[in-house]
């Protein structure tokens, strides 16, 4: 092809109204056959992908799997949404007391527990001001307190009926951790 073809082919072209899609791939596609370039992995997935009109349904699939996160994870979710730590300590607390009425699944309850204490330690017990106050935050605390109170108890005792050792293993793991959450809560309350 010589130039005087390819200008007229050319002139042709700008006859016609593409979209800046089309633009692109001609230009990649002119680039290629020329020799001055080569046509990227990215045109080529970029015109497969405007070839079947894909991107309506890839939005679609997408929307549909932040649905199932968010859906499986709400109490995350309203965690990282919440405006202030008192919020996410009462959100955290009233997942871990749920968790550890209607489970016995101990990975998922020292989860909760260790996500609780993180957000009741962040906690200022002396309030922020237009957020929270100094007795909701000892409310809350005591509250965490009674939880932990109640879960030492109640671990104490699974462990003392337990002839499984790898359950005995798990409450003793648990049982720890809930010891020292409990030191913790105790010693800021301590503190006010």
């Amino acid at each position: 092809m010589n130039d005087k073809q390819m200008i007229e082919k050319l002139r042709l072209l700008q006859t016609l109204e593409p979209t800046e899609t089309d633009t692109l791939r001609l230009k990649d596609q002119v680039m290629a056959r020329v020799g001055l370039g080569r046509v990227s992995w990215w045109a080529k997935l970029r015109e497969g992908l405007d070839n079947l009109n894909f991107y309506y349904p890839l939005a679609g699939a997408l929307a549909v799997v932040m649905m199932i996160v968010i859906l499986r994870s709400p109490t995350q979710v309203k965690i990282a949404l919440s405006t202030n730590r008192y919020q996410k300590a009462n959100i955290a607390l009233t997942e871990t007391v749920g968790q550890y009425q209607r489970s016995s699944n101990n990975t998922l309850l020292a989860e909760n527990l260790t996500q609780t204490n993180q957000l009741m330690q962040d906690l200022k017990l002396v309030g922020e001001p237009g957020k929270y106050t100094r007795d909701e935050c000892l409310s809350l605390y005591r509250q965490y307190d009674a939880l932990l109170e109640m879960m030492k108890k109640d671990l104490q005792e699974k462990i003392a009926t337990t002839n499984d050792n790898q359950a005995k293993s798990q409450y003793a793991n648990l049982l720890s951790q809930v010891l020292i959450s409990e030191a913790q809560a105790e010693a800021r309350l301590k503190m006010y």
